[in-house]
């Protein structure tokens, strides 16, 4: 019923996907600590304790944030749109510093993040998924 309540019309949809918008920091703050644990997982050893892998992450994202928060700026402001360039920034960024805090080499640093990567993409899928579910119900 209230799949259908939500699909009903361009309103309830618009007001569905805004209240998605307004909670999908919550869900991404959640989902740190999933991450973190990922890199503990494929980083494993060289006596970095979890801890360590949260501080790198969140180091990762508030950059990660910060240039998404420029490029929102930068097109609301002069409407100019960087996405496709802060992308490969922010992957080049995460391979930089994952490889200088870990210390790897090249290949070892690329297969660690791409596994790390392939699986986050998994664990958010069915976290989205269930996050979207209980909006549904709550909506």
């Amino acid at each position: 019923k209230k799949i259908k309540k939500i699909f009903s019309n361009a309103y309830e949809i618009r007001s569905f996907v805004d209240l998605l918008r307004e909670k999908l920091p919550i869900m991404l703050f959640v989902m740190i600590p999933v991450l973190s644990f990922l890199f503990y997982i494929f980083f494993y050893g060289k006596n970095h304790l979890y801890i360590d892998h949260l501080v790198h992450v969140l180091h990762f994202q508030s950059f990660m944030f910060l240039l998404l928060t420029v490029d929102l700026l930068l097109d609301w402001v002069f409407n100019i749109k960087l996405l496709l360039l802060i992308i490969p920034v922010i992957l080049g960024y995460g391979y930089l510093t994952s490889k200088r805090f870990y210390e790897k080499k090249n290949w070892g640093t690329l297969w660690r993040l791409g596994g790390i990567g392939f699986f986050y993409l998994v664990i958010s899928g069915f976290s989205f998924l269930g996050y979207m579910l209980l909006l549904v119900k709550l909506y």
